[in-house]
């Protein structure tokens, strides 16, 4: 077997200093190898493994290098400020929602078309006669359905309103947690939607009634039949048709100007019905026209002041529903933003005591792994000089 040359010697030497020097983890080599082929026997294993150490030392060092910076969450303070003021505008609209009164209005605009409808199509005139005089109220069967009816009216007024106050607050709650600049650390809150009240009371209508002088058809009759009776006798004197008694002597003549005076009083009597029976039906018509028109601006003036406290009712109910859920938002802040704050203070402050520890191992670690690159130059070069024998 050859023997190691001088070159080659130095290179072992060299290399056994670095081996117990820099304490690698492999087995020493010989003391005194006495051939080449003794050298090349421990040579082949010891170089991959000192190269699997220096890769792993340069792992390790960029990790290290890695924890040393304390890297920010994403957007960090910015973040979390954004974060309070998107809450400040939600608690702001919670404590007085801005589109609260518009929805009213607008739901009270769609809604007076359907109830005139409904008032002109429940009020029912009744004319009843009591001795001499027209008596006209409205029927109350249709002021009940009215009553009856208004309720359900107002009942979607309110869930129009309540919903389109829901669906603002949610319009604005998403537009404030989703700015230009950053993402907010805590997802939304869910908070529970507005629930319209029960329309529980009644409304109360204005007793509307109308008395009016309705003389009686005998009446009337006897007063168009005395003028018709003075008409006709005055013709009957122009032509000059002559009393009875002055016809002479003959009964077909006499007769004849009696059945025409009798048929004339007939006619008188029919004509003065006809005309104080259309007058009677013509007052009727006009009390029930005037009875109508006066049930109708005195029943829209209570469905308005009606809807005016609904209205204030409806107002005061979504305030006090909009606090509750400002109290929603308040348990939801203390049990989800301050505890997710808490946790990620925690994780930032370990992170930072990571980073601390890596500075304080990154020398060692520095230094671990410029040894490790010397010793495997050292096992490269013997391994050259060895391959040069």
């Amino acid at each position: 077997m050859p023997e190691l040359s001088a070159n080659q010697r130095r290179a072992w030497r060299n290399l056994a200093d670095s081996v117990r020097r820099y304490r690698l983890e492999l087995a020493m080599p010989p003391s005194d190898p006495g051939t080449v082929e003794e050298v090349r026997s421990w040579l082949a294993p010891a170089l991959p493994s000192v190269q699997d150490q220096v890769r792993d030392a340069a792992a390790e060092l960029r990790q290290a290098r890695a924890r040393t910076t304390s890297m920010p969450r994403a957007g960090g303070d910015a973040s979390w400020k954004a974060l309070e003021d998107a809450l400040r505008k939600v608690e702001q609209d919670l404590r007085s929602a801005p589109t609260l009164r518009m929805r009213l209005d607008e739901g009270r605009r769609s809604l007076m078309p359907k109830i005139e409808a409904v008032v002109h199509q429940h009020l029912e005139p009744q004319v009843s006669v009591k001795g001499k005089n027209l008596h006209a109220r409205l029927h109350p069967k249709g002021l009940e359905a009215l009553r009856a009816e208004l309720p359900g009216w107002v009942a979607g007024w309110a869930e129009y309103t309540f919903q389109w106050v829901d669906h603002d607050l949610g319009r604005e709650l998403e537009l404030a947690w989703s700015p230009r600049e950053l993402d907010l650390p805590v997802p939304p809150p869910a908070l529970a939607p507005l629930v319209a009240p029960a329309i529980d009371s009644t409304i109360e209508f204005p007793d509307v009634e109308l008395k009016r002088d309705g003389t009686k058809v005998w009446s009337g009759m006897a007063r168009h039949a005395r003028s018709l009776a003075y008409t006709l006798m005055s013709a009957a004197f122009l032509v000059g048709v002559q009393r009875p008694t002055m016809v002479s002597e003959g009964d077909e003549g006499g007769s004849s100007i009696n059945f025409v005076v009798v048929l004339g009083m007939l006619g008188v009597l029919f004509y003065s019905w006809y005309v104080a029976s259309d007058e009677r039906r013509k007052n009727i018509e006009r009390l029930e026209g005037e009875l109508r028109q006066k049930a109708e601006q005195a029943t829209r003036d209570a469905i308005r002041q009606w809807l005016d406290r609904w209205a204030d009712k409806l107002q005061e109910h979504a305030r006090d529903a909009l606090l509750a859920r400002r109290k929603e938002l308040v348990q939801w802040y203390r049990q989800e933003v301050v505890a997710r704050r808490e946790v990620m203070r925690r994780q930032e402050a370990a992170e930072k005591a990571a980073a601390e520890r890596a500075r304080l191992e990154l020398p060692k670690l520095q230094d671990n792994h410029r040894n490790l690159e010397r010793a495997e130059a050292a096992l490269q070069e013997l391994a050259r000089a060895m391959e040069a024998s």
